[in-house]
């Protein structure tokens, strides 16, 4: 169990739903959503659309588009969402007030320029979600079968946010209680030669009913308080996109009499 308590991000079992793990994160991405208005909220590498269930749930005014490269799950997000609110052209960032980047940025060869092409098409003001796996001392085989192409810390991440145009509130940990269980993963899973392959169809572990309930609220006290915990397996940064300030047009000549 130790190497498949955090999911796939990419999954494409939809049993994910009530996973412990992606409710909690899903905790920490609502309370950040503006309540009682209406808001577009643009998820980029959606997955398995799991973030369009809880906003339709939770925010029935709040509008879901999606960007999903995958073309297989592209289609499924079509099918369940409509093809109309797919913005995998990412047209939608000109005018989503809200824009989450779940687990995403670890899967790009440059996060730097990824995120700052991203941001610089948001509109100013925007809200951006992130969230990254976090201490690259927990490397492992199970990361690289993900498709992880690192893990971040505090500075890691922040130099990446820095680099965008980006005013960044909170970077906080999330996950303290899977620390053990990330740990026993790297022992069991390090990154060496003929060391064991992880089955990453095994994301979504079929945990038992009671089980799933405890692990979601033990987690979830660490939710609220995710700024004063000192550490986590997952980093979740908070940021809006910065006004971009206009050139100043020249003044017109006034008239001649």
């Amino acid at each position: 169990m130790a190497e498949t308590l955090e999911p796939q991000p990419l999954a494409k079992n939809d049993s994910g739903r009530d996973y412990f793990w992606n409710r909690l994160r899903w905790r920490a991405v609502a309370s950040l959503l503006p309540r009682g208005r209406d808001f577009t909220l643009l998820d980029v590498g959606a997955g398995a659309g799991l973030v369009g269930e809880y906003l339709a749930k939770e925010f029935p005014r709040a509008v879901y588009r999606f960007v999903e490269p995958d073309s297989t799950l592209r289609q499924a997000l079509r099918k369940r969402y409509g093809a109309k609110f797919d913005d995998s052209d990412r047209s939608g960032l000109t005018h989503a007030d809200v824009v989450t980047l779940l687990d995403v940025l670890e899967h790009q060869p440059d996060d730097t320029e990824f995120l700052d092409e991203l941001a610089r098409q948001m509109r100013d003001g925007a809200l951006l979600l992130i969230t990254v796996p976090a201490h690259p001392t927990l490397w492992s085989s199970w990361d690289r079968e993900l498709g992880h192409l690192r893990r971040y810390t505090l500075d890691s991440l922040g130099a990446v946010l820095a680099g965008a145009p980006l005013e960044v509130s909170e970077v906080s940990y999330l996950f303290p209680g899977m620390l053990p269980f990330a740990l026993l993963r790297y022992i069991q899973l390090r990154d060496q030669p003929g060391g064991p392959t992880p089955d990453v169809q095994k994301a979504f572990p079929t945990l038992p009913r009671l089980l799933n309930l405890f692990l979601y609220t033990f987690g979830l006290p660490a939710v609220w308080a995710r700024m004063l915990m000192p550490s986590g397996t997952c980093l979740f940064a908070v940021a809006r996109k910065k006004a971009v300030a206009r050139e100043a047009q020249p003044a017109r000549a006034a008239p001649a009499d």
